[in-house]
């Protein structure tokens, strides 16, 4: 599988999709994380979607920037309340390191955050709050 990132703006539903494929680590990650964030700013949205489905594990040290400097950094950036779907991952061992930080966040921030299996649900959860 290739490694590759991929950040849309969805019009219709008014979310940021971030795509990771692969074992997206260091600058790139860390690039689609904060391209993630400027588009979600420039388009006024609290709701974003990281499609995880094809992607490996996270890097220790990427998780770290994420947890230590990324969320905080959104969460002092972003003005309204925020919505995060995590698209569950195909790779068991990706999904125990999403589980992980999404326990991190929850613990830390006042983000709504959770996983979801399709697209679609994570599209009703936005439609619902």
């Amino acid at each position: 599988m290739q490694n590759s990132t991929n950040v849309v703006y969805n019009q219709q539903q008014k979310c940021v999709i971030l795509k990771l494929e692969g074992f997206v680590k260091g600058d790139d990650y860390r690039n689609a994380m904060l391209q993630t964030l400027e588009v979600g700013m420039k388009n006024f949205t609290g709701k974003f979607i990281l499609d995880w489905t094809k992607k490996g594990i996270t890097a220790p040290e990427d998780l770290t920037w994420f947890l230590t400097q990324y969320v905080p950094d959104l969460h002092k950036r972003m003005s309204k309340k925020m919505y995060v779907a995590v698209l569950k991952s195909e790779n068991i061992f990706g999904n125990a390191t999403a589980q992980k930080a999404i326990e991190d966040v929850r613990k830390n921030f006042d983000i709504n955050i959770r996983i979801f299996a399709t697209e679609h649900e994570a599209f009703e959860w936005f439609e619902s709050n």
